[in-house]
């Protein structure tokens, strides 16, 4: 205002950030590449083994889906229109699942997965569980992870306990089988 000129901010050289962006898109074209050929030269595994011990903003990002679904399909039942969940509804049912969720990792602690061609084994404080493949009976791949299910409940399997040769091959087997296992959730 009193004698001060303030000078406008200089333009930005847009030909230099679009060679940039040309370039990481290049790097990242090349990286997954390289991921991918090493995941298919990667003989098959006789089984992929980890450890989890499961945080509850997970496990939420695993269950609010499956109470979507579940509401919306007890919804068209009674031939009403399904409704969205709502972020009350959704503070509501984080609020409901904190005491659940705590019970049940108390109880069960960390778990050692192993998931071979004969079927998926879960090792954890309250013993030992394995599910043959033909006891599965849903596949559904959610933001964090794959959800296993069967008649008597279901397995989270979070991806972030994988290396990327395990995620990519695990990915690559569950492809190979949905065929057998009704498959629910994106291709």
């Amino acid at each position: 205002m009193f004698g001060v000129f303030i000078h406008p901010r200089p333009a930005p050289r847009t030909r230099a950030v679009a060679e940039a962006m040309v370039q990481i898109t290049a790097r990242a074209s090349v990286a997954s590449q390289v991921l991918e050929a090493v995941a298919e030269s990667r003989e098959p595994a006789e089984a992929v083994e980890f450890k989890v011990r499961y945080r509850f903003a997970e496990y939420l990002r695993f269950t609010i889906p499956m109470a979507i679904r579940m509401k919306s399909r007890m919804r068209r039942a009674k031939g009403r229109r399904p409704q969205r969940m709502g972020p009350i509804q959704r503070g509501l049912f984080a609020a409901m699942m904190w005491p659940l969720f705590a019970y049940k990792s108390r109880r069960v602690g960390a778990c050692s997965f192993r998931i071979d061609a004969q079927g998926i084994e879960r090792t954890s404080r309250t013993g030992r569980l394995y599910k043959p493949w033909s006891q599965i009976t849903l596949l559904r791949r959610e933001a964090p992870g794959w959800i296993l299910g069967s008649e008597r409940g279901a397995m989270p399997l979070p991806m972030r306990c994988l290396t990327v040769q395990d995620a990519q091959w695990l990915e690559k087997w569950i492809a190979t089988r949905r065929a057998a296992i009704r498959f629910s959730g994106p291709a």
